[in-house]
């Protein structure tokens, strides 16, 4: 059963809808539960989100997608557990299982694939393809 309260719709704990006055949508258990100044985020998936407080228009879409996200903004996060390390990095995407995954504070980082990684958590303007450990799967932008 959803209940109406004046623009915010919620359907019962376990299979949660979430409209809110700040733009955000979010559904599934979990899916942007801290958020508490955040605006125009889209978060789908159990615990996407999970403890994003602060971080607006990001994306999440998948089971654990952008979960440490606190205060990032711009991120895209598509896939199982993508982008599920970030915290504080902006303007970032991962697109595919644990792609992204270990990302913390960088930002302008692309990772497409399976485990695709950046060289390292806190690295800016990179872009990651295929598989962590590949050589020459990492594309280095200027500072």
């Amino acid at each position: 059963m959803a209940i109406q309260i004046s623009g915010i719709t919620v359907i019962d704990n376990n299979r949660r809808f979430y409209g809110d006055t700040n733009l955000n949508n979010f559904f599934a258990n979990g899916a942007g539960n801290a958020t508490a100044t955040g605006t125009n985020n889209n978060f789908f998936g159990y615990q996407s989100g999970l403890y994003n407080c602060s971080g607006s228009y990001n994306n999440f879409f998948g089971y654990n997608s952008g979960r440490f996200n606190t205060s990032g903004a711009y991120n895209s996060f598509f896939g199982t557990f993508s982008g599920c390390g970030n915290s504080t990095g902006s303007c970032n995407s991962a697109f595919g299982h644990l792609a992204g995954c270990t990302m913390s504070s960088g930002s302008n980082v692309t990772t497409i694939g399976f485990n695709a990684q950046p060289s390292s958590g806190t690295v800016s303007n990179e872009v990651t393809i295929g598989t962590a450990g590949l050589a020459g799967s990492t594309v280095y932008g200027k500072p």
